[in-house]
């Protein structure tokens, strides 16, 4: 990436009395992220669980299977009227002083960036791709707070409150994940800031180390699409390829290994069974095939 043009201090944004609407009609890429966002939004809230992988939402199971779409489509859909609501304000402000001062296609080339690696390491963590637009905004506040750092470039959007609000707000989502509190993308979060902050130091510092790390990151997280042995979808995703394949010795191995996790899974106890028997395991298939019964009966 080049580097982005220098923004003094004294720099204000054109036209700061402007409207709203008129500044994101300036701001071409912004504007339609934040209509898409609204209208998936609108319809996802409305719809069935059931239909939201045909509106893009995929589960984990489902985007280590072949939907890698969802790694995109995901992100514009959110969980409720507030979650987007916030996520479409600061990207207006952010995403939009960002797309006019450093370019279109920096700036859509920062999205797609932050967006795939987002999206990315929350499915190998957490399992799900998770939904919204924060792994970009905190993307796009990275980028900045970096040509702050690294740069020393100065943007009226990024005072010293804003940085503290986004770093307090970073820290107060892990806790309020882990008291159970809210569900949150924190890996995303965390991801998408790494990325802007990388994004920025690659394009202002010159040695080979560091304008390696960028491509680094974007690498490992493609890579953890294939390989995520601690993520539960990615095994079950695993097995029943292998399984589909005809590969069974491998398959029996994915499916002991999730059941050393969950031995109440009866999904997975009736596949161990199913590739059991291919390889003339007839009693230990039987005995999948009798727990898995009595889970099922259990659970009715």
């Amino acid at each position: 990436m080049d580097a982005p043009p220098v923004v003094t201090a004294g720099t204000r944004e054109d036209g700061r009395s402007r409207s709203l609407w008129r500044r994101l009609t300036r701001r071409p890429i912004t504007l339609a992220m934040i209509v898409v966002a609204v209208l998936w939004t609108i319809i996802l809230l409305t719809a069935p669980y059931e239909r939201w992988r045909s509106l893009g939402v995929s589960g984990g199971f489902e985007v280590f299977s072949g939907d890698y779409w969802s790694l995109f489509t995901s992100s514009f859909a959110h969980a409720n009227l507030i979650h987007l609501f916030f996520n479409v304000y600061w990207l207006a402000i952010l995403g939009g002083y960002t797309e006019e001062h450093f370019g279109r296609r920096f700036y859509a080339l920062l999205i797609v960036i932050c967006t795939f690696c987002s999206s990315t390491f929350e499915l190998s963590v957490a399992g799900e791709t998770g939904i919204g637009l924060s792994g970009v905004v905190y993307g796009i506040f990275g980028f900045l707070w970096g040509t702050k750092l690294f740069g020393k470039q100065q943007h009226p959007v990024l005072d010293g409150k804003t940085i503290q609000l986004f770093l307090i707000w970073l820290f107060l989502c892990v806790v309020l994940s882990a008291t159970g509190t809210m569900a949150i993308g924190n890996v995303a979060h965390f991801s998408g800031l790494i990325v802007g902050l990388l994004t920025a130091l690659l394009c202002f510092k010159q040695s080979l180390f560091v304008k390696s790390l960028l491509p680094a990151t974007i690498v490992l997280s493609a890579a953890t699409l294939f390989y995520s042995p601690w993520s539960e979808p990615w095994l079950r995703a695993s097995a029943f390829k292998a399984h589909s394949k005809g590969d069974f010795r491998l398959a029996e191995e994915y499916y002991t290994r999730l059941l050393s996790r969950n031995p109440e899974d009866d999904w997975v106890l009736e596949n161990r069974a199913e590739v059991r028997e291919e390889l003339g395991k007839v009693k230990e298939a039987q005995e999948d095939k009798q727990r898995a019964e009595q889970l099922r009966t259990k659970k009715k």
